[in-house]
């Protein structure tokens, strides 16, 4: 995946807040809620806020999804297991 910062990087000068796109909000929350990337540095404060707000809901929606998928496993086993004694 590309850097969501390069395409600021040769406009945005050294020491100021960076801001950042919508697009590049979802790219860096996507990276860091995978754990693949930190946090960038040097964030303008609405910008840090959206992102981490991002990153929060990516990492809720996952964390729903794995309990999910583990109570349906749960409940195929168990439905599975109770069709076994019911034909015994």
């Amino acid at each position: 995946m590309a850097d969501p910062q390069s395409s600021q990087d040769a406009q945005h000068p050294e020491g100021e807040p960076r801001t950042l796109t919508a697009e590049q909000v979802r790219r860096w929350a996507k990276l860091i809620a995978r754990g693949e990337s930190p946090m960038p540095a040097s964030l303008a404060a609405e910008s840090g806020d959206q992102l981490l707000k991002e990153v929060r809901r990516l990492r809720r929606q996952h964390m729903v999804n794995v309990i999910a998928r583990a109570i349906a496993r749960d409940l195929m086993k168990n439905r599975t297991g109770m069709e076994a004694t019911d034909h015994d």
